[in-house]
This record gives structure tokens, sequence and C-alpha cells, in this order.
């Protein structure tokens, strides 16, 4: 894999009334205190009973709690390895506005693995962060620029990285339109070369209608188009070549709490290609607490969440 791959892998990496409260893009109902959250995945032994093995998948599991006004305060992220054993975790830190200013990562002794901060404008608007390794080696820094209060500059310098035989950067460049949707982003290399970019159309409803994806020569290489229900939740993408083939076709359904029950992938002669089935079981206050996805028809993971109300 050559350095612009490992780059674009980098970037695909980084880059639900009354009653109801919005915590990290998620919908609760009621006043939530804290969410435990773990995944476990299900490996099937015998396709017959469903009898399966079941180990913590990484990178799901983690700890936050919030104050009353729905700020996170503290927000812990552990990794395991397969026989559940706690290979490293992150501390976060985070001010009275819930904005995260400090992130520290251990490894399972309690070693340092590494640390990093984020500054905000009087906006409240990240202005910078960074990150550095347990020997203070600064490995990658961000810096962002706005202009009236929207993101219209992303600048992410890597410091000789593991893969990479030199310092770089990779810029991104953002565009919006009078509502204040972004209309266009473009990732570059060292200022120079391009790596890919995105187009961006909304519907008067100003829900995103359609996305369109450049290459590193600015052609055009997919086009998604979206459709929505009535609570603006997406029922369907559709993605199409540069050639106005349809590609792929996802649908999207729904119960009456708005959680997303199946998931399914058509290809471009309407084969099912995939689906998720999930199911949920909730609480006294309507906030699910264990999650069961069915890929295929087959268990794949089961996820429970542990809720405390003030």
């Amino acid at each position: 894999m050559n350095k612009t791959n490992n780059l674009l892998v980098f970037l695909s990496l980084i880059i639900t009334s009354t009653g109801l409260t919005q915590l990290n893009d998620v919908v609760y109902r009621g006043n939530i205190k804290s969410v435990r959250f773990t995944q476990y995945n299900l490996a099937i032994k015998d396709s017959s009973t469903f009898d399966y093995d079941s180990t913590i998948t990484p990178g799901w599991n983690f700890y936050t709690k919030f104050d009353r006004n729905g700020n996170k305060r503290i927000h812990n992220q552990y990794d395991y390895e397969e026989n559940e054993e706690l290979l490293n975790y992150y501390s976060f830190t985070h001010n009275a506005n819930g904005l995260e200013i400090a992130r520290t990562k251990f490894y399972a002794s309690g070693n340092l693995y590494g640390e990093g901060e984020s500054y905000y404008n009087k906006n409240n608007q990240l202005d910078s962060s960074i990150w550095r390794s347990e020997v203070n080696d600064v490995l990658y820094y961000y810096i962002y620029e706005k202009e009236n209060n929207n993101l219209i500059r992303e600048d992410q310098y890597w410091i000789k990285h593991n893969w990479l035989d030199r310092d770089t950067s990779i810029s991104s460049k953002l565009y919006w339109n009078n509502e204040q949707n972004l209309v266009s982003k473009m990732y570059k290399i060292d200022e120079e070369k391009m790596i890919e970019g995105f187009e961006y159309a909304y519907a008067k409803n100003g829900l995103l209608s359609i996305k369109t994806e450049l290459d590193s020569t600015y052609s055009l290489k997919y086009t998604h188009h979206y459709t929505y229900n009535e609570s603006d939740l997406i029922l369907e993408e559709k993605r199409y070549s540069k050639n106005g083939i349809l590609d792929y076709k996802t649908t999207y359904v729904y119960n009456d709490r708005n959680d997303l029950i199946e998931r399914t992938v058509y290809d471009k002669n309407e084969n099912i290609q995939q689906q998720i089935i999930s199911k949920f079981h909730y609480d006294a206050d309507g906030n699910w607490v264990r999650k069961e996805e069915f890929w295929d028809g087959i268990p794949r993971y089961t996820t429970y969440r542990t809720l405390s109300y003030y």
C-alpha cells in the first residue's frame, strides 16, 4: 500500500418531544447521568444450534458521565484482546461546556501510551489540537481556520509517523453556502497533490440530497442520492458510478422509537448483498439497554447500555 493510500485509510478513520436529551449525537429519554456501553462479538460455533463464542468487540467499550445540563464530564474508552484481557484505554478530560480538552492513552499496565490536548476559541470552536507519544515526541497536530463561525480549513501535520519517511501535511478546504450548509471539501497532501474531494447538494428542507465524490484529478468517481422519511431519517441511499449506472442501494427501516431496525444493501441488479436486523430491548424510560444484531440471519453482535439517571 502506498503512502497516499495510507493517508486515505487514515482519513476514513478520522473522517434520536419532551423528555428527550441529545448527548454525543445520541438522543436519550430522561436526564441521563451516565452510560456504560459494551459490545460483544458473537462467533458462531454451530450454525444449526446458533451456539457461539462471545468476545468483547475492540473499540466499542466506554463509560461516560454527564452533568445535569447534559455536558460530558468523564469519558473513558477501553480496548480488549480477544481473550477479553485489557489491551489499552483512553481517558478524556472535558471542560465545563462538555468539550474535550485533553486525552490520554495508557497501556493495560498503566504506563503512558500517548497524550494530547485541544484548544478552543471564545465561541467554543476548535482552534488546534496536538498528539504526543509516550516519550513526548510530537506525532501530529491540527490547526483549524474559521470564517463567519464556519470551519474553512483544516490542516493535519504528521511528524515522521510509522508509515511516513518524512514530515507531511494533509489539508482540507471547506466551502459553505448562504444557508450555512457545507457544499464542498477538498483534501490535499503537502498543499499540492489532490487526494480526494466531496461536493454536497441539499433539498429545500436543508437535508443532504446528493454527495459527489471526486478523485485525485478532480474527476467524478461516484454520486450518492439520499431520501428521508417524515422524521428526517434516511430511508434510502443510492450510489451511481461516474457513468450514471447504479452501483448499489441501501435501504433503512426504523421502529416507532426511530431506532434503526433494518439495513439492507442491494447490488445494481437489486440482489440483496447484506442485511442487518437489529432487535432492541428498552428500560422503563424508553431507552434501549440491549441491542441484538443479526447479519444475514446470523447473530453477530450484542450490545449492552447500562444507564443511570438524575
